[in-house]
């Protein structure tokens, strides 16, 4: 779903513009392109999300690259702050399991497809929103850029704030991508 305030070329720009692919560039990622993007917009007094991964290609070799195939980018619209529902990540868990990974069904999973809906967090949804270890809050200013490997576990906390917390995601991928993509649905 695109913002009603932002075309999709609007949105190629931010994420394939000058700044944004130099800092690809920096994490190893060449000739991104621009695939989709979406504003995620967390409504106050929204649940946490779900600890995930937004990759879903381990059977490809590629998946164990040490540079990115397949980047996020949210351009922030307001500050976060673990009060506003931040974002979570797990440092490095795109390049080494982590204990998550014993727990965790995969990709974006099935593990709290509901949370939005389902208020009472049965004990697996708890579970998927827990504490991790090594996990680090990303807290940001507006208009600040976060870049990430969609292999990365990453979730966001509750919004006990009373004002929506609003982010453009954009997604980069490389040409690798788009060929482990076309040949993974075929």
């Amino acid at each position: 779903m695109y913002s009603n305030h932002l075309t999709q070329k609007a949105l190629e720009i931010v994420a394939c513009g000058a700044g944004a692919r130099a800092a690809l560039n920096a994490c190893g990622v060449t000739d991104p392109r621009f695939s989709s993007g979406f504003s995620i917009s967390k409504p106050a007094g929204a649940p946490a999300l779900y600890w995930h991964r937004d990759w879903h290609y381990w059977e490809s070799p590629e998946s164990q690259r040490k540079f990115g195939i397949q980047m996020f980018l949210m351009l922030y619209l307001v500050d976060t702050s673990p009060e506003n529902g931040c974002l979570r990540v797990i440092p490095r868990s795109h390049t080494r399991r982590v204990p998550l990974d014993s727990e965790h069904p995969g990709g974006h999973s099935r593990w709290g497809e509901d949370a939005e809906i389902d208020q009472r967090l049965p004990e697996t949804l708890a579970q998927a929103v827990a504490e991790q270890p090594g996990a680090v809050d990303v807290a940001v200013k507006a208009g600040d850029l976060v870049i990430g490997d969609s292999r990365l576990y990453h979730a966001a906390r509750a919004n006990g704030s009373s004002a929506r917390r609003t982010c453009i995601t954009m997604w980069s991928a490389t040409p690798l991508w788009l060929s482990i993509f076309f040949s993974a649905k075929l």
